[in-house]
């Protein structure tokens, strides 16, 4: 039989492993988002970079009509 006290331990520990694993994923997220932004940076510093105008009016005119 567990104790009380070995039960709040053993959910703190799970909780405290489950923080960790939201924390990584975080960091990964955002690392990602830097490499995109990054990448972009230099094609448009290099002159590659292209708009897709079609998708970009669409999304600017859904946006407006939602708000």
């Amino acid at each position: 039989m567990i104790s009380s006290v070995g039960a709040k331990t053993s959910l703190v520990a799970a909780v405290s492993e489950s923080q960790k694993q939201i924390k990584s994923e975080q960091v990964r997220s955002v690392e990602k988002d830097n490499d995109r932004v990054a990448q972009i940076a230099a094609a448009i510093k290099n002159g590659t970079y292209k708009l897709n105008l079609q998708s970009t009016s669409e999304k600017m005119a859904l946006n407006l009509l939602n708000s």
